[in-house]
């Protein structure tokens, strides 16, 4: 869904699940701010050059244009908002 096809900036509420050992890229998203809250696992987030440790209960915030990736280090699950902006 492109961020002028909704009448409110939220894009997309999803549940995330990883497998312990997956990866996700470094990558940035131009137009979309996204939400991390961590229900269970255990995941490694690198936004701009800096390591996060998340487990259940933590909360991140990445800008738009951010760039991030993942190391997933315990199965995990998380909610997962993004939100479009200009």
């Amino acid at each position: 869904m492109k961020h002028e096809e909704t009448k409110t900036d939220i894009t997309q509420i999803a549940l995330t699940k990883f497998k312990s050992g997956e990866e996700v890229e470094q990558h940035s998203h131009k137009t979309m701010e996204e939400f991390f809250y961590m229900l269970t696992g255990k995941v490694i987030i690198e936004a701009d050059g800096v390591k996060h440790e998340c487990t259940a209960g933590d909360f991140i915030q990445l800008k738009a244009n951010e760039m991030h990736g993942l190391q997933i280090i315990e199965d995990t699950e998380m909610i997962t908002i993004g939100c479009g902006v200009m």
